[in-house]
Formats: C-alpha cells, sequence, structure tokens
C-alpha cells in the first residue's frame, strides 16, 4: 500500500546556471481523498531574484476520478515525444484536454 504522506520522486536533476546549482525535482503523492498531487520543487539560480525566495514550489491535484484520463494522457505523450514531460507540458496537457485540476505555487 502507498504511504500517502511519502512523497515519491519521479524525476530530478541538477545544473550549473548563474554561477550556482539550480535543482528541479517532481514527486507525485496522494490526499487524504486518494486525489493524485504531483508537484515541482526548485532552489538555487536566480530564483530569488524571480521569485523572491531560494526556493520555488508549485503543485496540482487532479481528481482520482479522473485519473484513468491522466493515465491515457501520460502514456500518449510518452510514446509520441522524444523530449521529456515537464512540469509546465503537463499542465498544458491537462488543460488542452479538459481535465480539471486545481493548481498553486509558492515561493
Amino acid at each position: 500500500m502507498i504511504n500517502q504522506e511519502e512523497l515519491i520522486e519521479i524525476f530530478s536533476r541538477s545544473w550549473e546556471i548563474d554561477g550556482g546549482i539550480r535543482t528541479r525535482s517532481v514527486a507525485i503523492n496522494y490526499t487524504k481523498e486518494w486525489d493524485i498531487r504531483i508537484e515541482e520543487y526548485l532552489t538555487g539560480g536566480d530564483l530569488e531574484e524571480t521569485y523572491g525566495d531560494w526556493d520555488h514550489e508549485e503543485f496540482i491535484i487532479i481528481k482520482r476520478l479522473d485519473a484513468p484520463v491522466l493515465m491515457a494522457l501520460i502514456f500518449k505523450y510518452a510514446f509520441n515525444q522524444s523530449s521529456p514531460l515537464t512540469f509546465p507540458k503537463l499542465k498544458l496537457l491537462l488543460h488542452e484536454n479538459g481535465v480539471r485540476f486545481e493548481h498553486e505555487m509558492w515561493g
């Protein structure tokens, strides 16, 4: 059984930018209602100038009833693209395909 409290990291990458290291990670977990929560966490680089803080987090929540549509979109993307699915692209896919989701961010 999946622990709802535990983040499952599905992507992590670090690179040099502006003389510092920026890190991006994407993780998934579930709400108390078993809705799907996907979050992106950024640190370093020029984030402080951009967002006023050294880190930035945003997340989307997709209702569990929409999980089959989410899975179909992800598989369709994965089998038809040569580039990785990014957090902004995921939001766009959901929007373009009429999947309702909550989106919040903070820095």
